[in-house]
């Protein structure tokens, strides 16, 4: 992944949940299925700083922009965030 869209990324989790992010070099293709509809999408993830409940993120394509979602119950894998993110519940 280039700088660029790291340093999004990162601006974007410090401005969602207040913390300090860096990409963990890790990204993992994540295929769901909801409501009938499937889904694929690249979900990077964030190593945290300074979080009081979370060390990771999961940051993906969602609508016209970016989904921050912090590993944290009841979201504890990609998987989990995409779904969240397209229900509208992460």
């Amino acid at each position: 992944m280039d700088r660029e869209t790291v340093e999004v990324h990162e601006r974007a989790i410090a401005a969602q949940h207040g913390c300090t992010a860096w990409y963990a070099s890790k990204t993992v293709p994540v295929q769901v299925e909801v409501d009938g509809v499937h889904h694929e999408k690249l979900v990077h993830i964030y190593q945290l700083l300074h979080h009081p409940r979370a060390t990771r993120c999961f940051v993906f394509d969602h609508g016209p922009g970016v989904a921050t979602i912090l590993d944290e119950p009841p979201t504890d894998s990609p998987e989990r965030a995409v779904i969240g993110a397209i229900k509208g519940s992460a």
